[in-house]
């Protein structure tokens, strides 16, 4: 399979890709799954948080020869930003219902998903300089 060729500084990559996804759901697989076995319905809802994104971003890989670098990777963090976001408001959720010692803190961690946005909008200046450097290039 030939991967469609981006017109910017994105191109796919299978270490960047699978390295971002991963390393960007991670916390939620392994806060989920070490949550369950303390309480079942908070960590498998995390847990399906952290896993949700990774199978979307598995299907966006595999459809690589349909699909623009940029926009895919803009969609994963789109997907990323979203369950973490729904993670949190479990984890919020379950903290305030007074029955879960296992989640103290998350309240205060209410401004991590913002981190995703603030990745989406680096990566659209990104592209946008890289084009604008693939224009100015004069040809031999």
């Amino acid at each position: 399979m030939q991967p469609y060729k981006g017109n910017g500084i994105f191109q796919w990559n299978t270490w960047g890709w699978f390295g971002s996804q991963i390393g960007a759901t991670a916390y939620l697989v392994i806060l989920g799954a070490a949550l369950a076995s303390k309480e079942l319905l908070p960590g498998l809802l995390i847990l399906a948080c952290g896993l949700i994104p990774n199978i979307a971003g598995y299907a966006i890989w595999r459809r690589r020869d349909r699909l623009a670098p940029y926009p895919a990777i803009q969609r994963l963090m789109l997907t990323i930003f979203l369950f973490t976001a729904i993670a949190l408001g479990v984890a919020i959720f379950y903290e305030h219902s007074g029955n879960l010692k296992y989640l103290s803190g998350a309240t205060q961690s209410a401004w991590i998903p913002l981190i995703f946005p603030a990745l989406m909008l680096m990566f659209h200046f990104q592209e946008q300089a890289g084009k604008k450097q693939s224009n100015t290039r004069q040809p031999p």
